[in-house]
């Protein structure tokens, strides 16, 4: 009985298995590129999220200290406690974080301004007779479309700004503060700040739980 020969691969055989090998890779390279792009854009939207939370919170946290004190600049300019208009705001505000224990007063003064698509908060570190080289100045949102703010009065009634024309006390804070924020990625995004009366117990708007 005869043995069949041993026989190698011929040349068709072997192109078509690097045919086959070639696609096989190159399918599989394309998997895993969509998987990467796919992690890089969550990665993306996650810290997108991050900062517009970071954003949102810090600028909560300030209206909620608010304080009921007006501050005057170092040339002697007085500015109501609250002093805001539809894209921008300024406020004296208590709870001044101070990890170290610094021998310095727990309240500044702070503003709030949306200018150029951008979210910016400044910080003085005393109400009264602060420099203007003493203003600690961040970029707190970027691709941001809109800022409006309305500030709710003793009657229930939102305004576009704050003190009220011909307000009688200047120094009084809102009941609320509405805030919109629109960005092209997140739509319009709403928060209603509850503010602190002067006998600090919070002023809750109609309609709020």
């Amino acid at each position: 009985m005869k043995h069949l020969a041993r026989r190698g691969f011929t040349l068709v055989e072997l192109l078509v298995a690097l045919a086959v090998f070639a696609i096989i890779a190159a399918a599989a390279y394309a998997s895993i590129a969509q998987l990467t792009r796919v992690q890089s854009t969550l990665d993306d939207k996650q810290t997108r999220l991050r900062e517009l939370q970071t954003a949102l919170g810090a600028m909560e946290r300030d209206l909620r200290y608010a304080i009921s004190r007006k501050s005057r600049d170092s040339q002697g300019v007085i500015d109501p406690a609250l002093s805001g208009r539809r894209d921008a705001f300024r406020v004296s505000r208590s709870g001044r974080a101070n990890p170290l224990d610094l021998a310095r007063a727990n309240v500044e003064r702070v503003a709030w301004q949306w200018r150029d698509r951008r979210l910016e908060r400044r910080a003085w570190p005393n109400l009264d007779g602060a420099r203007f080289d003493q203003v600690e100045a961040a970029e707190m949102l970027t691709e941001v479309d809109r800022l409006e703010l309305s500030f709710m009065d003793a009657e229930g009634r939102w305004l576009d700004a704050w003190p009220a024309n011909n307000s009688p006390f200047p120094d009084r804070l809102p009941r609320a503060v509405r805030i919109q924020v629109t960005c092209p990625d997140y739509g319009q995004i709403n928060r209603i700040v509850a503010l602190t009366d002067f006998s600090g117990t919070a002023l809750r708007p109609e309609g709020t739980p």
